[in-house]
């Protein structure tokens, strides 16, 4: 038993003295398409906050990136050139940038996401997702795609559901939409 309390107590000592080296990341303001520019702020911040909470960020607050932004003289959402984007992230000392836009077509709501290397300034992941619906399944994917970046797995449960209804041939609606009778 001694043995194995020696070999093990160093073990257990540097394992807790190891710390996680994080990411340090800035979110521009999403685009709006189809949204009005306050939704895909509200957004953006809700997706910043998960970035967060995942603890595997320095994320770099709003205000700081809209005082950088302001100072090049460039927008805090929409397209910005490679070169500003660059700039950009050398002066707020991040890693990665992620940019994008959320839009909504009659009842689905669209994610597009970048992720660009400050170094270079390309864009070194994409990311497409939709979703149908409310604006509370959008809130959920951006904090499924938040943690998704931070590596964390979410899975989506799926359930099967049975409707009975008295009298029969009654019209079944979900989440406002027809699905049938």
């Amino acid at each position: 038993w001694l043995l194995f309390l020696i070999s093990a107590m160093p073990a257990f000592s540097l394992n807790s003295m190891q710390t996680t080296h994080k990411v340090n990341i800035a979110v521009f303001d999403f685009e709006g398409k189809g949204i009005t520019q306050a939704e895909a702020s509200a957004l953006t911040e809700r997706f910043r906050s998960v970035l967060v909470s995942t603890n595997k960020f320095n994320v770099v607050g709003r205000q700081k990136i809209k005082l950088i932004m302001d100072e090049l003289g460039l927008q805090l959402s929409g397209m910005v050139s490679e070169k500003s984007i660059s700039k950009a992230g050398e002066l707020l000392g991040v890693n990665r940038i992620i940019s994008g836009t959320i839009g909504k077509i009659g009842d689905t709501y669209t994610v597009d996401l970048r992720i660009i290397a400050v170094e270079t300034g390309k864009v070194i992941r994409t990311v497409s997702q939709n979703t149908n619906g409310s604006k509370e399944n959008l809130i959920a994917l951006l904090e499924r795609l938040a943690k998704r970046f931070a590596g964390i797995k979410t899975e989506l449960k799926k359930y099967d559901i049975t409707i009975l209804s008295l009298p029969g041939k009654s019209s079944v609606y979900l989440d406002g939409k027809y699905i049938g009778l």
